[in-house]
């Protein structure tokens, strides 16, 4: 009878143990994707901001030419106004690429201290109850079922980009004089 119910309790450990490793892959394979997704998000970001400054130094160029001093007298200058509205576009494409950037960051935290749990938890399954291996189990379920979609999706999408006004660019461009 001992050795029923000592077969039996070493049976479930193998199941459990079999399943937070199944978890295990799972995160290291949403991590690796979520890291992609990272360095071409920043890669973005980055050339993006490169070229806002470009076109604020271009900016101040045409402004010290024409000595333009308000924001009433840019918007006449057509390459200082089309300047404006090109980095008004990228200052909201880059706002967004940080804000997701810092989600997917979040995701990976998430995942690394899931990570670390299973692990702890592989080495005392014997002495976990059910119900504790099930609530992790559950936590990761949870993690995996929101960021995975995340990851199909586009990086960002223009309806959840916020637009700052021209007169704002224009000014945050002066400040930095």
């Amino acid at each position: 009878m001992l050795l029923a119910i000592i077969a039996a309790d070493a049976e479930a450990s193998d199941a459990k143990t079999q399943e937070l490793n199944r978890k295990l892959s799972e995160i290291s394979d949403l991590q690796h994707i979520l890291q992609e997704k990272i360095a071409t998000a920043a890669a973005t970001r980055d050339q993006l901001q490169k070229l806002i400054s470009k076109l604020a130094g271009e900016i101040h160029q045409r402004r010290d030419e024409e000595n333009i001093v308000s924001y009433r007298e840019a918007i006449y200058s057509s390459r200082i106004k089309y300047n404006i509205k090109l980095i008004r576009q990228l200052t909201g494409y880059t706002d967004q690429l940080t804000r997701r950037i810092t989600y997917f960051q979040s995701g990976n935290e998430m995942l690394a201290s899931l990570t670390q749990q299973i692990r702890d938890d592989l080495r005392l399954i014997r002495t976990l109850n059910d119900m504790q291996i099930d609530k992790l189990v559950y936590r990761i379920n949870e993690v995996l079922n929101e960021y995975v979609p995340e990851t199909k999706k586009h990086i960002f999408s223009l309806e959840a980009i916020s637009w700052r006004s021209s007169e704002m660019i224009w000014n945050e461009i002066i400040m930095t004089d």
